[in-house]
């Protein structure tokens, strides 16, 4: 159904937040439920999320849902597994630890024949507020500098037709998978509308998440900044290539290793992406103590 929102949760083992997940879907106001389907897909969870998930989706009225169980295989696994039971229609990432608090449907009504719609999201740690990420808004003809500099979108500021993700993710990056699926599918943000103003919903970090985990976030760092390379290929420029293993190189100080100053002199390079490596090469510590991510 081309009108229809599908919202895939995937999880593994979240018991303890599916519930406050699933609760936040009463935001879509009941006019617009017969539009929602939800699929979520249990990775192998060994607690009782599909449990908790099944009671909590009872209360919700007026939204379909489907649940689907498979073998542990990560995030990205399990979002194919959803992508693979629909071939048109919008299409929202929801975390099982996070929450939707806007309903989408009067934004969408108004963009029906947009590739996007693009939201603001908030950052709360233990229930207190972070910070506000900034709607980045994507050029169509800058999308291999954005996609080199930074990951720019968290799954849940992104809406888009499921006709325009060509690719799906790649299943053996358990981490960082987003970056890589929003830069190996452009067509999402060829035509996108962005809303600032609209925080669409709240991301929950913490010692739990595994954005915490800094060892593996540099380990895929590098996987995924070399696929993505390998994806553009001859369409990327210098500037673009030194992105690409800039970012490789803060993957390795993630993973342990020191900071080689050497790297400060790799131009040309994006500037933010300059700043978050000197950063990184010259007081990591710093950066471990302050950073979003990080609990202790």
């Amino acid at each position: 159904m081309r009108d229809r929102l599908n919202i895939i949760i995937p999880f593994y083992n979240a018991a303890a937040t599916v519930e406050r997940t699933v609760a936040s879907l009463e935001c879509v106001s009941q006019a617009h439920r017969n539009l929602v389907k939800v699929i979520a897909v249990d990775d192998g969870s060994t607690d009782a999320s599909s449990r908790i998930f099944e009671q909590a989706i009872a209360g919700v009225r007026g939204i379909e849902y489907e649940l689907i169980r498979k073998p542990n295989g990560g995030s990205g696994s399990a979002r194919n597994r959803a992508l693979a039971t629909f071939n048109e229609g919008w299409t929202l990432f929801l975390d099982a630890d996070d929450e939707l608090i806007a309903d989408p449907f009067p934004l969408i009504g108004q963009n029906v024949g947009k590739s996007g719609l693009l939201f603001a999201v908030e950052y709360f740690r233990n229930g207190r507020y972070l910070k506000r990420a900034r709607v980045v808004f994507p050029r169509p003809d800058r999308l291999a500098a954005l996609f080199t500099s930074q990951n720019p979108f968290h799954p849940l500021s992104v809406i888009f037709r499921r006709e325009t993700a060509r690719r799906l993710f790649a299943e053996e990056l358990t981490f960082l998978e987003d970056w890589h699926f929003w830069a190996v599918n452009p067509e999402i943000f060829c035509d996108c509308a962005a809303y600032p103003r609209v925080v669409l919903g709240r991301v929950h970090v913490g010692a739990g998440n595994k954005s915490a985990d800094l060892y593996n976030n540099g380990k895929y760092r590098i996987e995924a900044a070399k696929k993505i390379g390998a994806f553009w290929g001859e369409g990327l420029g210098e500037k673009e290539r030194n992105n690409l293993l800039v970012q490789q190189e803060i993957g390795r100080i993630l993973m342990g290793e020191r900071g080689r100053l050497a790297f400060l002199a790799r131009l040309p390079v994006s500037l933010s992406l300059y700043g978050k490596y000197m950063i990184y090469a010259l007081v990591y510590p710093l950066y471990r103590r302050f950073q979003p991510y990080q609990t202790r």
